[in-house]
């Protein structure tokens, strides 16, 4: 199963939709690149980013150490590297299991 590309422009036009395309375009996918921007910068600042209901970003810190190949059949050292691990919500936890709408959005009121 391929998994589905997520950008930018994709949540733009999905909340778009959702909200009957009562906001511009433009300004949903600024406050979605303000969002990421946020997330990214406490992420390279090596600060956790929580998510109520979804779940903790935090950066983690393989070390490097020594291993074994069995098809060449010698030791190797693995080098150290940084990457960003998800720690679910038990909520969003549920919700993959059941399949359920994570989020119903009311109707939006034109005024």
């Amino acid at each position: 199963m391929k998994p589905e590309i997520v950008t930018k422009l994709s949540l733009t036009n999905s909340i778009y939709n959702k909200l009957n395309k009562s906001l511009q375009k433009k300004y949903i996918y600024d406050v979605i690149s303000i969002i990421i921007n946020h997330i990214t910068k406490e992420l390279i600042n090596k600060n956790s980013v929580s998510i109520p209901k979804f779940g903790t970003f935090s950066i983690y810190k393989y070390h490097s150490h020594k291993g074994y190949n069995i098809q060449k059949k010698q030791m190797h050292e693995t080098s150290s590297f940084v990457t960003v691990k998800l720690r679910p919500h038990s909520n969003f936890l549920e919700m993959i299991r059941k399949r359920r709408p994570y989020l119903k959005v009311p109707p939006v009121n034109n005024v």
